[in-house]
């Protein structure tokens, strides 16, 4: 006796119906996808029934765009603070910014053509050389529970001469 029969008896439901077991479909003939709507034919299968009792509405191709890869002026079309994280204001960042030079955190796959877009967007001024060095983030512990920061990437961006990035506004 099947637990659902046990169950029906103890609340008293009287079912003289008996289960059918689900008959198996047989799998289905492989279909190559070529357009998007094959996809939503796929997601409604049509073996085994025909279109009497419901119909379908007639859908177009949706067209299929793919993610363009990271261009150069990408930080031009999704905004400079992209792959600007922040400045780093350090004692080391503040020597160099005595040689043009200043200290940002990017983000890790940031390249050095779009950091170059991005800081002339967004401070102004003309980027002559960038040099970039990749950071692991440190394994930090909070009692018995470990983890570990971001990784991130640091931009050193030396610009024209003359030219400065005001990185301490009103100190």
């Amino acid at each position: 006796m099947g637990i659902l029969k046990k169950v029906k008896s103890l609340v008293g439901v009287d079912d003289t119906k008996e289960e059918k077991p689900k008959a198996k479909r047989a799998p289905a003939a492989k279909k190559k996808i070529a357009e998007p709507t094959a996809i939503v034919e796929a997601a409604h299968d049509h073996a085994g029934h025909d279109h009497r009792d419901h119909a379908h509405e007639e859908t177009a191709p949706a067209t299929t765009t793919m993610a363009k890869p990271q261009s150069i002026d990408g930080a031009t079309q999704v905004g400079a603070t992209k792959y600007i994280l922040r400045p780093l204001i350090t004692e080391k960042g503040t020597y160099a910014a005595a040689n043009n030079t200043y200290m940002f955190a990017v983000l890790p796959h940031a390249s050095k053509p779009a950091i170059k877009q991005a800081i002339e967007k967004l401070y102004s001024v003309r980027v002559i050389k960038i040099r970039t060095s990749r950071y692991d983030g440190k394994k930090v512990r909070s009692g018995r529970i470990e983890g570990q920061r971001s990784n991130f990437k640091k931009a050193f961006v030396t610009v024209a001469q003359g030219q400065s990035i005001a990185l301490h506004k009103g100190v």
